[in-house]
């Protein structure tokens, strides 16, 4: 835990005013170690201070503020400082190298969220050699993505008010697809995915329907399924699409969604797409 917080301190600009011994702009971290060492609630006050700032701690040079940083990370930064106090270690993970490990914090739980998981590795060095610090993240997503959650893309969003379409009981933020138009979800792990679900505007005359597809790594890059999204006839509304991956992807890699139709005119607008659902069994 504490090494993870000193990887995240060198990425900040923490040591524009800080060094490890020493007074910079400001205090030593061995100093705020030494001077809370013994205090429990420490890392909740640095971790406050960190993302907030201020002065009057250290003198009167005000601290800037790092909003930037979840409570998490920052309380992971007061760790590794308190670690530095005269008989103190770096934290122990209270997990093995390897092993395996069961999460249930997601079990009747009524939020959609994503698991963070993180892995370091620090070492003494030795000498003059200063010790190697790796640290790698996993994400684990909820299985259902909104559409407008996308990274990169030349889709555009929307937001329809509730009651804008029949049924649409709540604000919903959309995708306009448009012909030839993508989305890319960044290092989208489907390892395990059978089946794709998504939910789709239906309105004939206006949304022409096409296909949506969902390629690996490029917007020309494998196709790994493709949903028909169907224009309909008389009604107007949402409906669900889906249909089984062509093959199975076993890595992170960045996923393209494509918008396609026949009509030569470039201003053909496919659907809109409110989510996708990745499913772990096939539907067919």
């Amino acid at each position: 835990y504490a090494s993870i917080g000193k990887t995240l301190m060198n990425g900040s600009d923490c040591i524009a005013c800080h060094k490890e011994k020493g007074k910079s702009i400001g205090p030593a971290y061995i100093d705020i170690a030494e001077r809370y060492a013994s205090d429990s609630k420490a890392p909740e006050m640095l971790a406050n201070k960190i993302i907030n700032g201020g002065s009057g701690n250290w003198g009167e040079v005000a601290m800037a503020a790092h909003p930037g940083l979840s409570t998490t990370e920052a309380k992971q930064i007061a760790e590794y400082i308190l670690s530095l106090a005269e008989g103190n270690a770096l934290q122990k993970s209270k997990y093995p190298v390897a092993g395996t490990y069961t999460s249930d914090a997601h079990i009747k739980s009524k939020s959609h969220g994503t698991y963070v998981m993180t892995a370091s590795y620090t070492d003494k060095g030795g000498g003059k050699i200063e010790g190697l610090n790796v640290q790698q993240t996993l994400l684990l997503r909820y299985p259902k993505v909104e559409a407008e959650s996308f990274d990169e893309g030349s889709g555009s969003k929307m937001n329809l008010p509730a009651g804008t379409t029949p049924g649409q009981d709540e604000d919903m933020g959309i995708i306009i697809g448009q012909k030839d138009k993508f989305v890319i979800f960044k290092n989208f792990d489907l390892t395990g995915v059978k089946a794709v679900r998504g939910r789709f505007g239906v309105a004939p005359g206006i949304l022409k329907g096409g296909t949506v597809e969902l390629r690996l790594g490029s917007l020309d890059g494998e196709l790994v399924a493709t949903i028909v999204v169907e224009p309909g006839f008389a009604e107007f509304g949402i409906k669900e699409f889906e249909t089984d991956l062509s093959k199975s992807v076993d890595s992170a890699q960045d996923l393209y969604v494509v918008f396609r139709n026949e009509d030569p005119d470039p201003a053909t607008i496919v659907t809109i797409m409110d989510w996708l659902e990745f499913l772990n069994k096939p539907i067919k």
